[in-house]
């Protein structure tokens, strides 16, 4: 997934297999997992956040995924830098039907950037 997110504004695969094997480090999280949430806030975020391994990408998955189970809705985040968006829409068809799959501007933390476009949707699918 992460080799959709080359280029200059999405760094998520650029310290993979380097000297650490974190996707993003601490520091960069307001640059690309926030950047639209107040300075302060994205900052307080990331000193919160634990460290996701890049090993997130490669574990073999031993269950039936829950999309297959229940149903299921898939809010897009058009500015995710981390995510990109084309990959997310890809997931979002296999897992959603159309009818239950929106798109918001926001970054990969839409939940803290736009909660009120975020709470809306989710009480579209309660």
């Amino acid at each position: 997934m992460t080799g959709r997110n080359a280029g200059s504004n999405a760094p998520a695969h650029d310290h993979i297999g380097r000297e650490t094997d974190e996707v993003v480090t601490r520091d960069k999280i307001p640059v690309f997992a926030c950047p639209d949430v107040f300075g302060p806030d994205a900052n307080a975020i990331a000193a919160a956040v634990a460290p996701t391994s890049a090993t997130c990408f490669s574990a073999k998955i031993t269950t039936v995924p829950a999309w297959k189970q229940f149903p299921t809705w898939y809010l897009i985040l058009s500015e995710d830098q981390l995510f990109h968006p084309d990959t997310q829409k890809e997931i979002a068809q296999r897992a959603a039907p159309p009818k239950r799959i929106e798109s918001i501007r926001a970054s990969h933390l839409g939940i803290v950037s736009s909660p009120l476009q975020v709470a809306k949707f989710i009480m579209q699918a309660a």
